[in-house]
């Protein structure tokens, strides 16, 4: 949401300086260079304006962390699962609907993939310490390898079992202020 906000701001913020350099240049052709000159100092404001939000709710620290589970990866076969994948969602207002996926917890969880790894990402810290992914489960057929490594993303190995419930994570205490990231190898 934050990351969608901060876009949001700067596309619009881009669109008007687009339109104003636009109308600059008809009403006074010999003043394009200033005109350009004003446009980059505004993206670059707007740039180092996003970027000092990022990194004041830890996006930043946590993209450097975990880009690998976004950047280059593509759809798995299921989107998520958990309380809000299993709600009947309607998309209202052309298509905005946001305001309805609130409460996320850890029980909610998004997959990503690229050829060799599964990425899982659950959308919040256990209390206990304890993620069980059902999509993951010995004999399912959305993913019928054995689990033998799962991998948190900036930390290392962490013990899984895959068992007919799911595949049952133990996760070590929070380490970003965001969500943990997994990486299974296909």
């Amino acid at each position: 949401l934050l990351i969608r906000y901060a876009r949001i701001i700067e596309v619009s913020e881009f669109l008007r300086l687009y339109h104003n350099v636009i109308h600059m240049q008809v009403r006074r052709t010999h003043s394009l260079s200033f005109a350009h000159t004003a446009c980059r100092r505004k993206i670059r404001n707007i740039y180092q304006t996003v970027r000092v939000f990022l990194q004041v709710f830890g996006i930043e620290e946590w993209m450097n962390i975990n880009k690998e589970s976004i950047i280059g990866t593509r759809p798995w076969v299921i989107f998520g699962e958990g309380p809000i994948a299993q709600k009947n969602i309607k998309m209202n207002a052309q298509g905005f609907n946001d305001k309805q996926y609130t409460g996320m917890t850890s029980a909610d969880i998004r997959f990503n993939q690229t050829k060799k790894y599964l990425y899982a990402t659950p959308l919040g810290w256990p209390t206990d310490g304890r993620i069980v992914i059902k999509s993951l489960a010995k004999g399912n057929r959305l993913f019928s390898k054995s689990i033998t490594k799962v991998e948190l993303l900036g930390y290392g190995s962490v013990k899984a079992k895959q068992t007919t419930e799911g595949l049952e994570i133990s996760l070590p205490s929070p380490t970003n202020a965001i969500a943990p990231v997994l990486k299974i190898k296909k």
